[in-house]
């Protein structure tokens, strides 16, 4: 997989900043300062990094044909 440009990754931020009510701006210091556990609930938080530590379930979800169209559309 290439490298997220800037461009990209502001898109990104954009998106995510939108589901959870909060602006690019919040969000990216609330990551730079806390990391995701800062930016999610403790619920989701715990959630998402059990995704990311179980290979089975993290293939899963980048199998699924919503996230691949998401995936192609910001790596362009």
């Amino acid at each position: 997989m290439s490298q997220i440009t800037p461009e990209q990754m502001e898109k990104l931020l954009e998106m995510a900043a939108s589901r959870l009510n909060t602006t690019p701006d919040k969000l990216k210091q609330t990551l730079a300062q806390n990391g995701l556990e800062g930016a999610l609930s403790q619920q989701d938080a715990a959630r998402a990094q059990a995704m990311l530590e179980d290979k089975d379930k993290l293939s899963a979800l980048l199998a699924d044909p919503s996230v691949r169209r998401f995936l192609n559309q910001l790596l362009g």
